[in-house]
């Protein structure tokens, strides 16, 4: 079986730039333009020091725009845990955040204010598809190819 090594960002982001340029075009690439959603909306700070557009979701929500909004087939369950290859950390879907940008509403990881993890950025946590290991320090994620 052989692997390959999934490159990793360290999450830096370049000081007043917009964060995740190649992901939000990918994304708006894959979706068309959507109207707002009825949610109240608040600027979040990034680690850069700009500011993105999110949604103030209440959890009752949740799992119906997560359906809504995950541009691939099957979504993720709410309840499911997915490594973000920005951050290389895992967290719980459940915690995902709604950015609103280029006329569009995206899932993001929890993450995106530090690191700028998007939902293509998004990995399942399964062990015949993935490994994470610690390596001398560094996570190193491989995705196996049969």
């Amino acid at each position: 079986m052989k692997k390959q090594i999934i490159a990793m960002n360290s999450g830096d982001i370049e000081k007043g730039s917009e964060v995740s340029v190649s992901e939000k075009t990918i994304i708006s690439q894959i979706t068309p333009e959507m109207p707002l959603l009825d949610y109240p909306i608040k600027m979040l700070k990034m680690a850069n020091g700009t500011t993105e557009m999110v949604y103030v979701i209440p959890k009752k929500d949740k799992a119906k725009l997560l359906e809504e909004l995950y541009p691939f087939s099957p979504a993720p369950a709410i309840d499911e845990k997915r490594f973000d290859i920005h951050e290389q950390k895992v967290f719980d879907v459940k915690d995902f955040i709604v950015v609103r940008t280029r006329n569009r509403n995206m899932l993001a990881s929890p993450y995106f204010p530090h690191s700028g993890g998007m939902m293509i950025d998004w990995f399942l946590l399964d062990s015949d598809s993935i490994d994470i290991k610690d390596s001398e320090g560094a996570l190193v994620v491989t995705n196996r190819i049969k």
